[in-house]
């Protein structure tokens, strides 16, 4: 659930599950309208949400306790034990043998819900976590990349601006100055807002993505790819209009 300014903008996001007829007579004598977004086209949904207000929160119940500290030292330790077990299976020829335990281990992670012992049946990520980080951190000070590691980041790829979320790739725009292609980046603030969009040659955003970005890496990035970059504040006329007509959106 979202609350929302009379000029619809965000002024706090609510994730988790709402019970739409509670929520509606809850609003109902505080004259609040209720909006059901259900039926709304998902891209409607993404670029709504990530009109944000200036005071925009987020609220997500109560914060999770920090890890024990011998849980990392446990978690390394299986992730070992987990490597030495599957090459042995492997080594003497029962790689069936390993594949029946890592699917029946992973089924009782699941079960008893410590998901990060998921590193003793799926040992390769101990190797392959710390080198994709180190890897991804190297890109972002090269300009090759732009974003948080393992989260939401750009990249290139075969003349492709690559909007990527993790492992995976939410959107990709061609880099040119055709209809539809990514040309220029605008990183912009707006009261204690921040964020960056990805512009058309004709002028129109392609995308939205709010948030704190390092100006610093994306001068980099958009030199390196041959972007535009325009950095400056804009005001409240500008950043509805940008808001309300972008394409996509990554809240």
């Amino acid at each position: 659930m979202a609350l929302l300014t009379p000029d619809r903008l965000v002024l706090a996001d609510l994730p988790g599950r709402w019970d739409g007829e509670e929520v509606r007579r809850f609003a109902a004598p505080l004259g609040l309208s209720v909006f059901e977004a259900g039926a709304t086209h998902s891209t409607q949904a993404r670029t709504a949400l990530a009109a944000r207000a200036p005071g925009w929160i987020r609220l997500a119940g109560m914060p999770a306790p920090p890890p024990a500290r011998w849980r990392r030292p446990v978690a390394v330790g299986a992730g070992v034990l987990g490597l030495a077990a599957m090459v042995y299976l492997i080594s003497i020829g029962a790689g069936y043998a390993w594949r029946a335990f890592s699917s029946v281990g992973r089924v009782l992670i699941d079960v008893i819900e410590a998901k990060w012992l998921v590193v003793m049946f799926s040992p390769v990520l101990v190797v392959l976590s710390p080198v994709r980080k180190r890897l991804l951190r190297r890109r972002l000070g090269s300009g090759s990349v732009i974003g948080s590691v393992g989260g939401l980041h750009l990249d290139v790829s075969s003349g492709a601006l690559r909007v990527r979320r993790g492992m995976g790739t939410l959107r990709e725009y061609r880099i040119g100055q055709e209809p539809g292609q990514a040309a220029w980046l605008l990183l912009y603030r707006h009261a204690d807002l921040a964020g960056l969009f990805v512009f058309g040659a004709a002028g129109a955003p392609l995308e939205h993505l709010p948030g704190p970005w390092s100006p610093e890496h994306v001068n980099r990035f958009a030199s390196q790819h041959g972007l535009g970059l325009q950095v400056r504040q804009v005001d409240k006329d500008e950043y509805a209009a940008l808001v309300g007509s972008v394409r996509e959106a990554c809240p």
